[in-house]
């Protein structure tokens, strides 16, 4: 895992004007890019899906709310990908879609 960088400050100053949510979540990515890494067993193989933090923090949201385990997400999302194409960024679109699905009352 990567050993995160001291940070200097807030990257937006307070009293910018930025709007305060994007000013937090500016000052909160550099927790985010932190690449963790966890292992599945995806079929009869076990997989190493290395992503960012905050990508992990949706997809465990994600699973509360669809009262899924997270095998059982990368499972279905493995499920779906076509030979050649990434679980990890397979993983990054769900995530992301369901995001915008949350944010469109989905």
């Amino acid at each position: 895992m990567r050993t995160p960088r001291p940070t200097s400050g807030p990257v937006v100053p307070a009293n910018s004007d930025v709007p305060p949510h994007l000013v937090r979540m500016l000052n909160e990515m550099d927790e985010g890019r932190i690449v963790q890494t966890r292992r599945f067993r995806v079929g009869d193989r076990d997989v190493t899906v290395r992503l960012e933090a905050v990508m992990w923090k949706v997809l465990e949201e994600m699973c509360r709310r669809e009262r899924r385990t997270l095998h059982e997400i990368v499972n279905l999302v493995a499920a779906q990908q076509t030979k050649g194409t990434s679980l990890v960024s397979g993983l990054r679109v769900f995530a992301a879609a369901h995001l915008a699905a949350r944010r469109s009352g989905g």
